[in-house]
């Protein structure tokens, strides 16, 4: 009864004790009964209101209308025990007497009334069926009693009795009906109102949820007609039963409904409390698009109050204007009932903690249950943007992080973590420190940030090195090491982690990637036996065991082992087909069958790669394929191979590439007009989109299709057109064509190519574009002294084209950079990261001899040494650059006092390399300023004689130079005929 006892409160004050007195005395005219009863009657009517306060009469010391009176005053006064009291003693005393017998049973209902009043519903009850048989009782009372029988047996908790009572009381099956008068008819439909709300209220408390779901169904369009607050209740009491039937279909339908009427509901806070069960219903049971639609309908907290509070006042409002009116003294019960009920709402609802926020991260958490990751970060954004700080909003911004790193926004997930730690790193709240911390350096890691994602996992394991996150922060330290190819720092790290956490589930994954760290280092013995430990170290249920037999047949072709490479990744494919590394595996087969000459095995293993298992290994394969063919000069076989593979694979992004051989060969087989005609074509098709790679060869080749000054002019015109005709259409294609006209014209103008490729930068997007292009402008910024933006954009190329050829531009630009700002330990570890991860650049003799005099200028001088030695033994090192090592080689041991040994070098440089006069032209003083030195004035002037003497080395400071000395040592010398003059004509 507790829970709707409010419910029913104001159904039990549908009886104004003066209305109830008049309707008992119209029951008959005066002139109708025995005069003693007429003369009680109209004492009836006259008397006023008995004052509260007067002591209570003794019913054994009053006359009969004394008693009548006494009775009255009490009842008017609202003394319901002394009208009681009054009643009874008067039915006791005279109801048995002929005269006042008919009095007596008029009493009756008044007694009802007061026994009532005191909420003896039980003692009431047979006097109350009682009153209502008797056959004379008027229309009006009659209506007014049955309704309280219901009532009666309602809160003596006979829930079928009084469901019977109220059933008949809104069908309309009572016989009175008929005949209430017409100013009674309104007061009627009201309670008939209510009626049928106390009968839905019945089939509640008998837990009969079904049945008063269906019937309030049925009853609410009606009752919207007849009275749209009622209405409002019966729906809130509907989507009540609806919850508790377990219906959530209808339930959900009811709010969808309701949500355009909602204005109409007085309880409103009652209904959406009620929606927001129903919400995280559903959310519970996974229909998220249900529970998007339920919660979507929930007014925020503000505007529920702001529209209960005004639907309060309104109330208040009437109850005041009804007070005034006798007339319409029920509706003031009512109204005062149901103001009492919206006071306890508001109560309670105000009570409720964080209900905007708990609403909030509801809808957010269902959409995170559609995987629409993006619509729930963008609400607990706003949750933490907007709404005040409490419980739930932090663990909201905590799942913020989660879902924008979802939907890979990373540099929203780093701010998302920032703004945590700023506003909820309180003593109170450690406990999601770690985690935030963690996502935080998962987030830049993921936006290929490694530098930064290294400070922030390390910060993970070295503050809370006892979190659960601890092992796999120092492992991720690791991973971000390796992708700054830091290989022997991430060795450590790896190591650290098995040391530090050797109960960790992820100690195999550290053993593994150190043995990964030792292949990238290329340390291939060493990583090849590593493998081979991990696999008999962790023999049950190995996690890594195809990646290790792969690594292992790796390391054995990275050794140029290729008859033994053959076998292991023969067998490595045969045992582990469909894996990750087994098309992978094809290539290296192929290319360790060519390395031994058996080109056929080689082509059959490239075509056995699965394009849908791994289209870029098949399409490198097809690649390889192609130059076997160019190497064996077979032209219309690559031809045919690479249109065969335009038609097969249209929408492959290397089809620029492939393009580019098709015009090779048209212009090896003399075919120019055709070659241009296929560039160009290519070039405009698919020249405005950067995903297809190949475009840039294409227009390099155009300059060879361009020979001499008048093809270069007609070139140019060809590119200055197409870019004019895609500037504002094509970004992509103008810059294409922009950078093109700068390397068009590098060798007769580079100012003019520079500033080509400067006013490029705005519209790269290392991301997307050719790193050829990132490497060429990045150049061309760092030679115009903008270090800033060359950096950055260096560091772009490394981080989206880790694999490009250009990746040696980037380490050697960044080198350079750190040189001019005089920085030599950062220059120095930019080169060593070059030599290791691009040996094969043309740029590596020039690194050797930088990092050498890097080395010379700390008096390192067997590092120096060592570099300069790396250069003379490079068979593709330019012959000026040996030369200058030679030189270098020679000045070096001439700082370590060695000047015996250096004579040799310099000797060697005009020897060897005769044809660079600056470099032979020091190499002769410097050789004969180390004999001086030595003590050998006689060679030391044969070879003044000989730099003074070389006709080529005019130009030369360092001739001008011997010519003086020897003018100081023998003013003769001119006049000499000597050996070394001989020797420098046979050397000329």
């Amino acid at each position: 009864m507790a829970k709707i006892s409010l419910l029913l409160a104001c159904h039990l004050r549908h009886c104004p004790p003066k209305q109830l007195n008049t309707r008992i005395l119209m029951l008959r005219s005066p002139a109708s009964i025995p005069p003693i009863i007429a003369v009680l009657c109209l004492g009836f009517a006259s008397i006023g209101s008995l004052s509260a306060q007067q002591p209570a009469p003794d019913p054994t010391q009053l006359t009969a209308n004394e008693l009548l009176s006494a009775a009255r005053g009490a009842y008017d006064a609202g003394d319901w025990p002394q009208a009681e009291s009054l009643f009874q003693s008067f039915i006791d005393t005279y109801g048995g007497t002929p005269e006042a017998a008919d009095t007596s049973r008029k009493m009756k209902p008044l007694l009802v009334i007061s026994k009532l009043r005191q909420k003896k519903y039980a003692d009431t009850l047979e006097l109350l069926e009682e009153t209502l048989k008797d056959p004379v009782l008027d229309p009006v009372s009659a209506d007014e009693l049955a309704f309280w029988r219901g009532i009666c047996h309602l809160q003596t908790e006979a829930h079928d009795p009084a469901l019977a009572a109220f059933n008949e009381f809104h069908s309309g099956k009572l016989p009175y009906v008929i005949s209430l008068p017409p100013a009674h008819r309104s007061i009627h439909n009201g309670r008939r109102v209510e009626a049928i709300i106390l009968h839905a209220v019945c089939l509640i408390l008998k837990e009969d949820h079904p049945a008063a779901a269906q019937f309030l169904g049925e009853q609410i369009p009606n009752l919207r007609q007849l009275n749209r607050e009622a209405a409002g209740r019966a729906t809130v009491l509907r989507l009540h039963s609806l919850l508790a039937s377990n219906d959530d279909n209808t339930a959900l339908q009811l709010v969808k409904e309701t949500f355009t009427r909602l204005e109409e509901i007085s309880q409103i806070v009652a209904f959406q409390t009620l929606s927001l069960q129903l919400g995280a219903k559903l959310l519970e049971q996974e229909r998220f698009y249900d529970s998007i639609a339920c919660l979507q309908r929930i007014w925020p907290k503000k505007r529920l109050l702001a529209h209960q509070q005004t639907s309060l006042a309104n109330f208040k409002t009437r109850l005041a204007q009804v007070q005034k009116n006798p007339a319409q003294e029920y509706l003031a019960f009512q109204y005062d009932g149901l103001i009492t009920r919206i006071e306890r709402e508001i109560k309670n609802f105000e009570s409720i903690p964080n209900f905007d926020s708990a609403l909030r991260l509801r809808v957010a958490t269902a959409y995170q249950g559609l995987y629409r990751y993006r619509e729930a970060a963008l609400i607990l954004d706003d949750m933490l943007q907007n709404m005040p700080v409490d419980d739930i909003v932090i663990a909201a911004s905590l799942n913020l992080i989660q879902c924008w790193l979802q939907v890979e926004r990373w540099p929203n997930a780093i701010a998302a973590a920032d703004t945590y730690l700023e506003k909820f790193n309180t003593p109170e709240n450690q406990a999601n420190i770690p985690t935030v911390h963690f996502l935080r350096a998962t987030a830049f890691h993921s936006d290929r940030q490694p530098y930064e994602a290294e400070l922030a996992f390390t910060t993970v394991h070295n503050k809370f090195p006892d979190h659960e996150l601890a092992p796999r922060a120092l492992f991720m330290e690791g991973i971000t090491l390796l992708e700054q190819d830091l290989n022997l720092e991430a060795i450590d790290a790896f190591n650290e982690t098995a040391r530090r956490y050797p109960d960790s589930d992820i100690i195999e994954d550290t053993h593994y990637w150190t043995g990964m760290a030792l292949s990238f280092d290329k340390q291939h013995e060493k990583a090849r036996q590593h493998m081979q430990e991990h696999l008999a170290r962790y023999t049950d249920h190995p996690r890594y065991r195809p990646d290790a037999k792969f690594r292992i047949a790796h390391a054995t072709f990275a050794l140029a082992d290729y008859p033994l490479a053959i076998t292991e990744l023969r067998q490595f494919i045969d045992e582990h087909r469909g894996t990750q590394f087994a098309e992978e595996a094809k290539l290296l087969l192929g290319d360790a069958l060519g390395s031994e000459g058996k080109i056929d095995e080689a082509i059959a293993a490239y075509l056995t790669i699965d394009r849908d298992a791994n289209p870029k290994f098949f399409e490198d394969a097809q690649f390889r394929v192609g130059n076997i063919y160019k190497l064996a000069e077979r032209f219309d076989t690559l031809r045919d191979h690479f249109q065969t593979f335009i038609a097969d694979h249209p929408k492959s992004q290397r089809i620029g590439e492939a393009v580019y051989w098709i015009g090779w060969t048209h212009d090896t087989s003399g075919d120019r007009d055709l070659a241009r005609q296929t560039y160009w074509k290519t070039i405009d098709q698919y020249g405005p989109n950067p995903e297809i790679t190949g475009i840039e060869s294409i227009l390099t080749a155009l300059t060879k299709l361009y020979p001499g000054e008048d093809g270069r002019e007609q070139l140019s015109k060809e590119l200055e057109a197409l870019i004019a005709n895609s500037t504002d259409s094509n970004p992509t294609l103008t810059l294409r064509a922009t950078w093109a006209k700068a390397n068009l014209v590098q060798k007769t103008d580079p100012d003019a190519a520079q500033k080509l490729l400067i006013s490029l930068r705005p519209t790269l997007d290392p991301k997307i574009h050719a790193p050829l292009i990132s490497a060429d402008i990045a150049d061309a910024l760092r030679q115009a002294n903008q270090l800033d933006p060359a950096r950055e954009l260096y560091t772009d190329l490394r981080k989206w084209h880790p694999r490009a050829l250009e990746k040696d531009r980037a380490y050697f630009g960044l080198g350079m950079i750190a040189l001019t700002q005089k920085q030599p330990d950062e220059a120095l570890k930019h080169f060593q990261r070059f030599e290791k991860e691009t040996l094969g650049s043309s740029l590596l003799a020039q690194v050797y001899q930088i990092k050498a005099q890097l080395h010379r200028d700390k008096n390192r001088y067997a590092e120096a040494q060592a570099e300069y030695e790396k250069v003379l033994e490079m068979p593709t090192a330019p012959r000026q650059i040996k030369a200058q090592t030679l030189l270098n080689l020679g000045e070096l041991l001439v700082q370590s006092k060695n000047d015996l040994k250096a004579t040799a070098y310099f000797e060697r440089v005009y020897l060897s390399y005769g044809r660079y006069l600056p470099e032979v032209a020091s190499a002769y003083w410097q050789r004969a300023q180390a004999l001086d030195r030595l003590n050998q004035p006689d060679k030391a002037l044969e070879v003044y004689l000989e730099l003074a003497q070389r006709p080529d080395l005019v130009a030369q400071s360092q001739q001008q130079d011997a010519i003086q000395l020897l003018n100081q040592r023998n003013p003769q010398w001119r006049f000499q005929n000597n050996a070394p003059v001989q020797e420098t004509k046979l050397e000329k």
